[in-house]
């Protein structure tokens, strides 16, 4: 139920028998053997399961996902960095471009697109001289990323061509995490070409965004499902669904809550009193923007551009 308006909203309700559900979280268990875990603890099993260089490769990008998550971009980009020179030196393109996925992101958190793009961009070359697949389509998906917004028109074209072209990679990789975040950013490129009809545009991020969740659904990955019903909400907000987009936004704080996330759910608060402001419901957006204010006071690390944010709506 969503924590202010209180409207129940389904979520998980299953599409078969109970025998069949079983078969088929039975076969993803075999294609995923991370089912249930978020990419933080992903990284953390892994560097469990791993020795010398490559360990700590896997450790760095623990701590590097974690610190992004807690708003802590310059920590991300130091052990990103750290990871890739490690990985590089051991000649291990997985965490090569985990790495650069970690620092590409940070670097989109504080806006530092450009340096964003160059690195993908070269780490695309050095992905295609390998003929490395796996490589190549995160550096695609690294270039869809840091171009989907603030860079002009003419590079959300070029991020929009990337993340699909990520997207089959990851299909023909049988990579179901991979294939959820190609197309959340189709669903965020459409989102920000307002170039388009509205319509058009809400609709292409509407379906992006629900392909992207029944992926994260199945995966059980409950942030990356968060992460697609704010484009949900997004997509709404763009033809002036207000309340369905305030509701597909609920649902994401829900799921925050549910990670006991409050730096998401401070963001989430955020975007859903901005909205309110946008459709001139102001007590309700002081109402969540003094929510969001009173959590992220209370996290364990500081977020001033979180907490400014708050302030300013």
């Amino acid at each position: 139920v969503g924590s202010h308006l209180g409207v129940a909203t389904p979520r998980r309700a299953g599409n078969g028998t109970e025998g069949s559900g079983r078969q088929r979280l039975l076969a993803l268990d075999m294609a995923d053997s991370y089912v249930g875990l978020d990419q933080v603890q992903i990284y953390a099993r892994k560097a469990e399961q791993s020795s010398d260089a490559i360990k700590e490769v896997w450790e760095l990008l623990t701590t590097g996902l974690q610190a992004l998550n807690e708003d802590d971009p310059d920590t991300a980009i130091s052990d990103g960095h750290k990871a890739i020179a490690k990985a590089k030196t051991a000649n291990f393109g997985e965490g090569d471009a985990e790495g650069l996925l970690l620092v590409t992101r940070a670097l989109t958190s504080i806006n530092s697109r450009k340096e964003g793009d160059r690195l993908a961009r070269a780490m695309l070359s050095e992905a295609k001289e390998k003929k490395d697949k796996s490589m190549e389509a995160k550096a695609l998906l690294a270039i869809a990323e840091v171009n989907a917004d603030q860079r002009g028109s003419k590079k959300r074209e070029e991020a929009r061509s990337a993340g699909k072209e990520a997207f089959d990679f990851f299909v023909q990789l049988g990579d179901l995490r991979g294939q959820a975040a190609a197309l959340l950013v189709q669903s965020h490129v459409s989102i920000k070409s307002k170039n388009q009809e509205k319509e058009k545009r809400s609709v292409e991020a509407m379906a992006f965004a629900a392909k992207a969740q029944r992926l994260s659904v199945e995966l059980q990955d409950v942030r990356g499902e968060a992460s697609c019903l704010h484009a949900m909400a997004s997509a709404h907000d763009i033809v002036d669904q207000h309340m369905e987009c305030i509701r597909a936004a609920e649902d994401a704080l829900d799921l925050y809550l549910d990670l006991q996330d409050p730096y998401a759910e401070g963001f989430e608060l955020c975007c859903i009193a901005q909205w309110f402001v946008n459709h001139g419901r102001l007590q309700l957006a002081v109402s969540y923007a003094e929510d969001a204010l009173e959590i992220l006071r209370k996290a364990p690390k500081p977020s001033a551009s979180q907490e400014l944010r708050a302030l300013q709506l």
